[in-house]
């Protein structure tokens, strides 16, 4: 150990504690003994700085002049020309203390992990647990809050991930891991490790944690499409063995690892401090499409536009298996690992963007039934199938594929293993409010929205009025009508329209659009357009069939036409349509003549904006243009799905895009180019695979049933 410079093979390294990589490969590194700055480029070490007060966490600007460290002691951020020419205090210290701002405001308790990320430096402020931003780097340094509640935060790493920043950062006390968004400055937690977790580093969807208790490094790794704000998008790629020692090559062994940073290629850095070394952890290469070897493939069933072959596995039952032959040939020997998706058999929904912030790609659409243009709904299989012309159809999809429409006001439903379209509710078509079974219930008027309660109970709006369902709904296979049971639970009686609250006997509605049922609360929230408001019904009674068990109250929205954001009860809509509930448990309403997607904020009652400029029209990215929303569909991982005037649009990672237009296409299944092929009127999402259904609109074309899927991740 010691701050010896010269040839690699013969300087010394003395308590490295973080490492840096800059762009062309020159490392940094921030060491306990002398407490010095060292570079290493081109095969030789240098010290550019030493004397200063435990250094710890090391970063720089991969485009700059400047590298920046910690005086943890000191409480204090560093700023240091790359050739240690020149250096001064960039913001914090002398003292421990928890500000934010700009000059003496500035102050940080035991800053240990710093990283660089989209010209600002996020800091690990250990002390007082939280995560801090320092931005204004060539000025008046400024220091905002990014995240708080994070107990004794430790390393922290800025990267990008499915086309959008991210930030990993540890807990050192708990061992716990939190991924946090540097755009809204939302953490969530992802995984939960030993206590001792260290350095951090973020590359390629991954995350490599050190931990200097159990003296080893952790890999989690995110597939494509998942969301890496949910704990299960989450798989854990690799552990390097215990206890403390040292050992390269497979299996390494570490003693006493702390921060770590993400390094050119598919490797990681990490001081490992009581070796007195910097070193490199190499990973194979898993991301999706990256391998510049050339295969070629005999026997695909179809090619997708970028080359990728496809074989279909079809359905299986649970637990079952089968095998699948891929003739293959490389032009020289080689190794190869094969990622497949299968539907069902992930951590997490994919979603049809891949999870990038870029046009979709490789999305198959299949036709599941419907074809024949009728004014009338024939049950039957495949294109044999015809369903009433509607724009705006009810639609729901379980988690084993089975999907509920809502075809004027007739219930109906699509089961995968045979394929059947059956009529389960309102078998008459009868208009006349009237509970019993399939056969004898009568719905008022067009079913617009279908939420699933379990799988066994749904509720859906018709009309003015809720209605509740119970039955196999998920059954793989056809099922009679008379097995299901539908009665009212909310409503005026003959589905008269009104504005008055109160339990499910008392309470009116004025055209219901929209009705999203939330487990956690026993509640459903209702999209009472007309009424320009959103109510959430709770259930108050032990019988979720009796309209006395449910109380109805103003979930936002004043009852009056308008656009405001801010607090729910003086919040504004206009014209209220879908509604689910997104993946933090927040409510997403589709603002249809606000021309706006908004959320309702559960924990603090807020309604804000997250997508549309309030113009009519159509324009992708942030905030985007929306013309005409309507229906939405959350997949619980990060993406809200919505109708927008006959297309299939997407909110995620903070922007919305465009999946297909509203140009009419053939029967056929198909590569879905992003530009049309099948025009959307209902829209629902299997929350286990990521899968949309359309049930596309009869004002383009013959109305029918159709899946969409993210063939390669």
């Amino acid at each position: 150990s010691g701050l010896t410079d010269g040839a690699v093979a013969s300087a010394a390294i003395g308590a490295p504690r973080a490492v840096w990589e800059d762009a062309d490969g020159t490392i940094y590194v921030a060491q306990g003994s002398s407490n010095g700055i060292r570079r290493i480029r081109n095969g030789s070490v240098s010290t550019i700085g030493s004397g200063y007060q435990n250094v710890f966490g090391i970063t720089g600007d991969p485009s700059g002049n400047y590298i920046y460290f910690i005086e943890r002691d000191r409480h204090r951020i560093i700023k240091l020309k790359k050739d240690g020419t020149e250096g001064s205090v960039l913001a914090g210290g002398p003292n421990a203390g928890d500000g934010l701002g700009t000059g003496a405001s500035i102050l940080f308790n035991t800053p240990t992990g710093i990283t660089f990320g989209g010209g600002e430096l996020f800091v690990a402020d250990l002390g007082n647990n939280k995560v801090k931003r320092v931005s204004n780097l060539d000025g008046t340094p400024t220091v905002s809050l990014v995240a708080s509640s994070i107990p004794s935060a430790y390393g922290i790493s800025y990267g990008e991930i499915q086309g959008a920043p991210i930030l990993g950062v540890t807990s050192n006390s708990t061992g716990q891991v939190f991924a946090v968004d540097p755009i809204t400055n939302k953490s969530s937690l992802i995984r939960t490790l030993a206590g001792g977790a260290t350095g951090i580093a973020v590359s390629e969807g991954r995350m490599a944690i050190a931990n200097n208790v159990t003296d080893t490094i952790t890999v989690l790794r995110v597939p494509n499409g998942s969301n890496p704000y949910v704990l299960a998008s989450w798989a854990q790629e690799y552990v390097s063995p215990g206890p403390a020692g040292f050992k390269d090559g497979l299996n390494p062994t570490a003693n006493d690892p702390l921060l770590a940073a993400p390094g050119r290629g598919n490797g990681f850095l990490f001081a490992d401090t009581n070796n007195h070394r910097v070193r490199r952890l190499i990973l194979p290469n898993f991301v999706s499409g990256s391998s510049t070897q050339p295969v070629t493939f005999s026997n695909e069933e179809w090619t997708t536009t970028s080359g990728r072959a496809v074989y279909t596995l079809g359905s299986l039952q649970p637990n079952a298996t089968r095998t699948l032959d891929i003739g293959f040939t490389v032009q020289f020997e080689a190794s190869m690992t094969f990622y497949v998706t299968v539907a069902g058999g992930g951590v997490a929904p994919i979603a049809l963007d891949g999870g990038t912030n870029a046009p979709p790609a490789n999305v198959y659409s299949r036709v599941l039934a419907g074809g024949v243009l009728t004014t009338g709904r024939e049950d039957g299989v495949g294109d044999a199938v015809s369903f009433e012309f509607d724009s705006f159809m009810g639609l729901a999809a379980t988690t084993n594929g089975v999907v509920l429409i809502g075809d004027g006001n007739k219930l109906r439903r699509f089961s995968p293993f045979d394929g059947v379209v059956s009529t389960i509710g309102n078998v008459s078509g009868g208009v006349s409010p009237t509970s019993g079974n399939g056969f004898n219930a009568q719905f008022p008027d067009s079913i617009r929205s279908i939420s699933m309660i379990n799988d066994s109970t749904i509720l859906f709006a018709s009309g003015n009025q809720i209605w509740i369902g119970s039955g196999p709904f998920t059954a793989l296979t056809f099922v009679n009508a008379s097995n299901f049971t539908f009665s009212r639970v909310a409503g005026n009686p003959a589905n008269s329209p009104g504005f008055a609250l109160g339990d499910g006997n008392s309470v009116t509605f004025t055209t219901i659009r929209g009705l999203v049922y939330d487990p956690k609360s026993n509640s459903m929230f209702v999209g009472d357009s007309v009424n320009d408001r959103v109510l959430r019904g709770r259930q108050i009674g032990a019988s979720q069939t009796d309209p006395a068990s449910w109380a109805f109250t103003i979930a936002a929205g004043t009852g009056v036409g308008g656009f405001l954001d801010g607090a729910a009860t003086s919040a504004q809509f206009n014209a209220p349509n879908g509604v689910v509930m997104g993946d933090d448990n927040d409510v997403f309403i589709s603002d249809n003549l606000n021309y706006r997607l908004r959320r309702l904020d559960l924990t603090n009652n807020q309604v804000t904006t997250v997508a549309g400029d309030g113009s009519s029209g159509y324009i992708d990215g942030t905030p985007g243009r929306i013309e005409s929303i309507r229906t939405l569909a959350s997949d619980g991982a990060g993406t809200i799905y919505m109708y927008d005037f006959f297309r299939l649009r997407a909110y995620r990672n903070g922007r919305l895009y465009t999946i297909t237009t509203n140009t009419d296409g053939g029967l056929s299944d198909g590569y879905v180019d992003g530009a049309g092929q099948q025009t959307v009127g209902g829209v629902a999402v299997n929350r286990a695979t990521g899968t949309i259904y359309l049930l596309t609109s009869g004002n383009t074309g013959v109305p029918r049933l159709v899946a969409l899927d993210a063939v390669v991740p």
